[in-house]
């Protein structure tokens, strides 16, 4: 029984969000780490955001509406590093997974 519950408690985490939407969402494409110690945004951060963005850490759009932390195929690329402290407005399926919010990048441009 206790295998069970363990398997089972196992396969709700690793298992995909139920739900997930479409959307095309506007903001600035962010290091999420410093974003969220520092609320570091803007040119002024672009080379610092460039620097850890290309040491894998995590990227994601800020929103009028908050954070989505980007995911997919375009993770890591050239496309988002040159983007990175831009404005941009990106299409992908945004989805809730533990309390965060994801987009699944399929189409990204700068705004500016």
């Amino acid at each position: 029984m206790t295998r069970l519950v363990a398997l089972g408690a196992l396969l709700s985490f690793l298992a995909p969000p139920l739900y997930a939407e479409v959307r095309t969402v506007t903001g600035e494409l962010v290091d999420v780490s410093c974003y969220t110690r520092n609320q570091a945004t803007g040119s002024g951060h672009a080379s610092c955001a460039l620097k850890c963005a290309q040491g894998g850490a995590e990227v994601g759009i800020l929103t009028d509406e908050g954070l989505l932390s980007v995911s997919g195929a375009l993770v890591g690329s050239e496309t988002l590093l040159e983007l990175l402290a831009a404005s941009v407005e990106a299409t992908g399926d945004v989805m809730e997974k533990d309390g965060k919010l994801w987009i699944n990048v399929q189409a990204i441009a700068r705004t500016e």
